[in-house]
């Protein structure tokens, strides 16, 4: 279980400073990420998770993965992110969290679900 924990902290401090997913994802999931994680542009701001949400389901949804924008929130903070395939939590704007890269998927609290079609 240790080795299980330290190979997911490892894969998501490299290189992997604007996104989260639960580890560890399923290949097509990681080369969709892999292809696209270069052009698309950080949002800042107060709906910067929106944003990146929204950009990102449409790209996990033209590559034919299923996609849920999720609202709510993170340690009682309004925000958003996606859930891949009904089980991959995807978080693009994770690192914006003091306990990034150790985020808690415990801590993300859904108010609103809307698929992406």
């Amino acid at each position: 279980m240790k080795l299980l924990l330290e190979q997911w902290r490892s894969y998501l401090i490299e290189g992997k400073e604007n996104h989260w997913n639960s580890f560890p994802p399923p290949e097509n999931i990681q080369k969709v990420i892999d292809s696209n994680v270069e052009s698309v542009t950080c949002a800042y701001g107060v709906l910067a998770c929106q944003s990146m949400s929204l950009e990102w389901a449409n790209i996990f949804r033209d590559a034919g993965i299923d996609v849920e924008l999720h609202g709510g929130t993170y340690r009682e903070e309004g925000h958003s992110w996606l859930v891949l395939d009904s089980y991959h939590l995807f978080d693009p704007t994770a690192a914006q969290f003091e306990d990034f890269p150790n985020i808690d998927s415990e801590e993300y609290v859904t108010h609103d679900i809307e698929d992406i079609d």
